[in-house]
């Protein structure tokens, strides 16, 4: 019985401490480690891109809070960076991971 009952406590401990992670949402850093301004952070959902993240733009050496207003979904999302000069290129980001978003040329990092 005591150990039924141990169960149960560490279970609803567990359920309990991953509620607050749930109903709370991705947010991080977005930093540019590059020598261009970047103008556009979008992601790909069901085969089509979201429309722009930013509303504003990121000069080099800048951070941007970002916040999807959500934490549900996948958590590897096709992540596109477009820069003031018209390039771009997209990264698989594993957002249940990130704390600060590091885009660097051609390459996006994560802690």
């Amino acid at each position: 019985m005591r150990n039924l009952i141990g169960a149960a406590v560490a279970v609803l401990v567990v359920a309990g401490s991953a509620l607050p992670a749930a109903a709370g949402s991705w947010t991080f850093g977005l930093l540019n480690n590059t020598g261009e301004t970047i103008t556009g952070f979008r992601t790909k959902e069901d085969g089509a891109w979201s429309g722009n993240w930013l509303n504003g733009k990121v000069a080099p050496g800048d951070e941007f809070e970002m916040d999807f207003g959500t934490a549900e979904g996948e958590c590897v999302v096709r992540t596109q960076v477009t820069f003031a000069d018209g390039s771009y290129f997209d990264y698989d980001v594993d957002y249940c991971q990130v704390s600060n978003l590091y885009v660097y040329d051609q390459e996006i990092r994560w802690d």
